[in-house]
């Protein structure tokens, strides 16, 4: 069954121009068979394996032995049964808990990639008898890209592919693999990191060759596979492993201790909220505690799960939430 009706809601979610998104990484949908209890069973296992690799990052975790043991209708909040308008199929709706599934990932050794992700701008070309761009509007071959990076949970921007994209960065710039030419065709397309990569066929063999800039890192990647559904599968597995590893909080069940932050420049009620909701959602933040307010400055005390510095490293994911100098001092910039 095609994946297009599966995954179309959580692209259009994940494919907002912004340079982060909160994924919305705890509903699942999956085809099921049935909606007998037997055929149910099955569709939660699937669904969730599926939230436990978007959570963690890391597609090892299912075959964790604490993981195996979990029940996986322990860790449902609502479930429901929908039908694809593509084949007729039944397809079935699963909302996860978010805290329940955290707690088993940090009993089981692993780390938690929040829901506030960067999010990545794609250029992928595809040479298979012809130079293809991968877009945002591709429904076809190609389309299996976008949808392994759906199911990874990794945000993407993916290019319109129209006449300022050619013009802007040109089928052999972008098997050229220029970096410059890249980053000022990515101007138009807000995010916080870049992917460009080149996918070529040999025989029988597929080989991706590309690089990753993310704030000040830059990484090479080449992978190889057997078809591009594989490629496309391996492609997602780099990114998530790359970004929960850079932004995945180990948590600790006692607590990692209170970080007193200040942040300036709000100007009305409204923003001070928007500051008090992004600190309550940051991934390691057990609790937000305001200790005061003077003039535009706001005090807090956060209750942190992890270490300050994995906290500050997610807290600097959204751009309105500026740094200064000192370690736990930001300034507010509205859009």
């Amino acid at each position: 069954m095609s994946l297009i009706t599966r995954t179309f809601l959580l692209m259009m979610c994940w494919m907002a121009c912004q340079s982060s998104v909160l994924a919305d990484i705890y509903r699942v949908t999956t085809d099921v068979e049935g909606r007998g209890s037997q055929e149910r069973s099955a569709g939660l296992a699937r669904a969730f394996n599926e939230v436990l690799v978007r959570a963690s990052g890391k597609a090892e975790v299912v075959a964790n032995a604490t993981v195996r043991k979990a029940n996986p209708q322990s860790y449902i909040e609502t479930f429901g049964y929908t039908t694809s308008q593509e084949s007729g199929e039944p397809l079935l709706e699963v909302v996860f808990n978010q805290a329940q599934v955290e707690g088993l990932l940090g009993r089981a050794g692993f780390a938690v990639w929040g829901i506030n992700r960067p999010s990545v701008m794609m250029w992928v070309g595809v040479e298979d008898g012809g130079r293809q761009l991968v877009t945002a509007s591709d429904l076809g071959d190609l389309a299996i890209f976008r949808y392994a990076l759906v199911r990874r949970g990794v945000p993407a921007v993916w290019p319109l592919g129209d006449l300022q994209d050619e013009m802007a960065l040109p089928m052999s710039r972008l098997f050229g693999l220029f970096r410059q030419d890249a980053r000022e065709a990515s101007a138009r397309y807000p995010s916080s990191a870049l992917l460009t990569a080149k996918v070529e066929r040999y025989g029988n063999r597929w080989q991706l060759d590309g690089f990753l800039e993310h704030r000040g890192d830059s990484r090479t990647l080449s992978l190889k596979a057997s078809e591009p559904s594989e490629m496309a599968a391996l492609l997602a597995d780099w990114l998530a492993e790359y970004f929960s590893g850079r932004y995945g909080v180990s948590t600790h069940a006692s607590g990692a201790g209170v970080q007193a932050v200040q942040v300036s420049g709000m100007s009305s009620f409204g923003e001070y909220q928007e500051v008090l909701k992004l600190l309550k959602s940051a991934n390691g933040v057990q609790s937000v505690s305001v200790a005061g307010m003077s003039d535009d400055v706001l005090t807090v005390q956060l209750g942190l799960r992890a270490s300050w510095s994995q906290v500050r490293a997610n807290l600097r994911l959204d751009p309105r939430l500026v740094p200064s100098a000192s370690d736990s001092v930001f300034e507010w910039r509205a859009r």
